[in-house]
């Protein structure tokens, strides 16, 4: 088995990195694809969902005092509306850094580039639909 995560640089990503390190994720030649695929499906989604947002995200001035011009500036809330979409797309990247590691992975384990790229396609398809989840059904009771 291959430990997948680790690396990272400064602060933040190095944290974020240590975040998905703590998951323990372990891959096998048989469960590399499944991985793999929900990394780097659940990258595009949200890289998908901050291009929708982008930065057109920005607070207005609330009202004519003096602290709605702090609150529409950088400083305030614009500037914190502006980091937090800044961390978000740095983690898509890091996920996404993480689902290339993955296919290289997938790769060492006798996995052609087609049945990667062919297995994601598959995955990405039903991605988010319930019934599509690959994690097999439990019965619902607990022993």
């Amino acid at each position: 088995m291959a430990d997948v995560v680790g690396g990272g640089s400064p602060n933040f990503e190095a944290a974020l990195w240590a975040d998905l390190g703590s998951l323990r994720m372990q891959v096998t030649p048989e469960n590399v694809l499944q991985v793999h695929n929900a990394i780097k499906a659940e990258a595009e989604y949200l890289r998908g969902q901050l291009l929708g947002v982008g930065y057109s995200l920005r607070v207005g001035k609330p009202g004519l005092e003096q602290v709605s011009d702090f609150a529409a500036s950088d400083q305030g809330f614009n500037g914190k509306i502006r980091t937090l979409l800044e961390q978000c797309q740095t983690y898509a990247r890091i996920l996404s850094d993480a689902a290339d590691r993955l296919a290289k992975t997938a790769a060492g384990y006798g996995h052609s580039e087609q049945e990667i790229v062919d297995s994601f396609r598959k995955f990405s398809a039903s991605f988010g639909e319930q019934s599509a989840s690959p994690l097999p059904a439990t019965s619902g009771t607990h022993s």
